[in-house]
């Protein structure tokens, strides 16, 4: 009878166990965070002289291609879907343990949605070493008032868990085709494809983590980094539908303006002075190739070149 359980488990663990090599491999190519999470967190001995943090937002505003040749930067950027200031500490945090420190971190501040808190994907939670696990560990009360739970890291070691969204996202491309071409670009997400009608938006409440951006700036500082904050475009509207924006603004402002190795906080959100076209975006808040394009070339670009000492 043991003998027909033992058989049992091990062959339904190898069923598991097979999904999830399958649906990795989906991820791989249809989920755009699992291959970008795999390279950022596999790099080693790079000395690129810029970085950027932040959310999906950031990630597909900051195009090192399109911004290095006019600030005269080598950067790279590593943001990530839903990457809140305390995942963003711990991806800087274990970047610094294998790489040169580089000169400056650029962070990406999507002020019109709430807080991203403790949320951390399974993916970099599987990339991550085991201080910086313990140190999350020791920061999700502060978030979640409660203990991370076990099944977390349990079944984030799970493929089959871990790759669950590539479903969904393979379920897209297979409705979309062609039209959902990307590509990365030294962590910038290049998308090729664009909205197909103007996005329904509710009433947003903006909350900011502040203690969690002053941590993720106190770690960039003490390792002889200068720091920089920038809004990334939203989608026409939104920021009218945050009652909250002008209080998290004022907030970032002041934070910006107490710490001095912090050299600057810029919005490219609203009346900044560029007007993008329906076809300039790929999302509610996310730019396509060319919006972002633009942006890098006549904001970002400029704006990052007056803080390069040549």
């Amino acid at each position: 009878m043991l003998v027909k359980i033992a058989a049992f488990v091990a062959v339904n663990l190898g069923v598991i166990w097979g999904v999830g090599l399958a649906l990795e491999q989906l991820a791989l190519r249809f989920d755009y965070n699992v291959p970008k999470v795999q390279e950022m967190m596999a790099l080693q001995g790079q000395s690129f002289d810029t970085i950027v943090l932040g959310n999906s937002v950031a990630q597909q505003s900051f195009d090192p291609t399109v911004v290095d040749p006019i600030a005269g930067t080598h950067s790279y950027n590593l943001a990530t879907g839903g990457q809140g200031f305390l995942a963003a500490e711990l991806i800087l945090r274990q970047y610094l343990r294998y790489n040169e420190a580089p000169e400056r971190l650029i962070i990406g501040v999507f002020i019109n949605r709430g807080s991203d808190g403790a949320d951390l994907s399974p993916e970099i939670w599987s990339q991550l070493d085991s201080i910086e696990r313990g140190m999350y560990r020791e920061r999700y009360p502060f978030y979640e008032e409660a203990r991370l739970p076990l099944s977390f890291p349990v079944f984030s070691a799970v493929p089959a868990f871990r790759y669950r969204r590539s479903l969904n996202e393979g379920a897209k491309y297979l409705v979309a085709g062609d039209a959902r071409v990307a590509e990365y670009r030294r962590g910038f997400l290049a998308t090729r494809y664009h909205l197909s009608a103007a996005p329904h938006f509710d009433t947003v409440i903006g909350e900011l983590d502040a203690p969690g951006l002053k941590r993720l700036v106190d770690v960039a500082t003490e390792a002889g980094m200068d720091v920089l904050l920038y809004e990334p475009p939203s989608h026409p509207g939104l920021s009218q539908l945050n009652p909250s924006r002008e209080a998290q603004l004022a907030e970032v402002e002041q934070i910006a303006r107490d710490n001095p190795r912090i050299l600057s906080f810029r919005s490219f959100n609203d009346d900044a002075g560029l007007t993008y076209a329906h076809e300039d975006w790929s999302g509610a808040n996310h730019l396509a190739v060319e919006g972002a394009e633009k942006l890098c070339t006549e904001q970002l670009g400029p704006w990052l070149e007056d803080f390069v000492v040549e």
